[in-house]
């Protein structure tokens, strides 16, 4: 009795551990947050801070589940040696109204945005910012229910993006760099405005092959860029006002990767 009561005790115990917000727990990530039964409550150093009881937090076993209208947030650890920032959504169900969700830092640290369209997927995006103490990630959500199977910063996603260069201008060049850790049999790329999520196009075009190395896992755009359509003649575009929606092709099979734009034009 008493070797079962241990056992259920130390089962008990692990699956809590399992499911709490984790700060580094393996060498390659700084923080994560996933496993399900996330904490809610009114410290912001210790489990997600909601706003007024607008966000509603959801219990659940296997995700980070929440509802409702305006923010939530918790403090923590950011470094540029764990430069990447990924959220893995399994499913949104919108609600009648508006429908957002945005995620980002202190100091105009904007790292993903998007309005009316919340699409199932990863998002990845590669952040620039690096203090010592932990700093506040504010995310909005306006929607019935955001299913998210896990949110982390890493040193090397399963699919890290990045685009070159910070400032962009017409008549330079775009690159856009996707990294694998298990190689593809193809990457195509779309694009999208990310306010209400239209197609837009780059350089007149809706869609790109990418170009492959040996590996099959290091895949690369590169273009002289000229405009993305669905923006005002001449608008100065920001960070995430375009996302980049990436199809990794295996066999039958496809992965959707949205990776919000890092820079900005002039």
């Amino acid at each position: 009795m008493k070797k079962t009561l241990v056992a259920l005790t130390v089962g008990a115990l692990a699956f809590g551990a399992y499911a709490e917000f984790k700060r580094n727990p393996d060498a390659n990530t700084l923080w994560s947050e996933e496993g399900g039964n996330t904490a809610y409550g009114a410290n912001a150093g210790k489990e997600w801070r909601t706003n007024g009881g607008l966000i509603i937090g959801v219990k659940d076993a296997k995700n980070m589940v929440f509802g409702g209208t305006k923010d939530l947030g918790r403090y923590v650890p950011v470094s540029q040696d764990y430069p990447y920032f990924i959220v893995k959504v399994k499913s949104n169900e919108r609600s009648k109204g508006y429908n957002a969700f945005s995620a980002s830092l202190p100091g105009g640290h904007q790292l993903l945005g998007f309005v009316t369209q919340v699409p199932a997927g990863t998002y990845v995006v590669r952040h620039s910012m690096n203090v010592k103490r932990d700093q506040f990630l504010r995310l909005d959500y306006y929607g019935k229910q955001i299913v998210i199977e896990k949110m982390a910063m890493v040193k090397v996603p399963e699919v890290a993006v990045d685009m070159t260069p910070a400032v962009l201008k017409k008549g330079g060049e775009l690159t856009l760099t996707v990294k694998l850790q298990k190689e593809a049999d193809a990457v195509d790329v779309k694009f999208h405005k990310s306010y209400t999520m239209p197609k837009i196009k780059l350089n007149g075009k809706d869609s790109y092959e990418m170009k492959g190395d040996d590996s099959g896992k290091v895949w690369t755009l590169k273009v002289k860029y000229d405009n993305f359509t669905g923006f005002k003649a001449g608008e100065k575009l920001k960070k995430t006002n375009v996302v980049f929606a990436i199809e990794i092709i295996r066999g039958d099979k496809t992965e959707y990767i949205y990776a919000p734009s890092t820079f900005v034009t002039e």
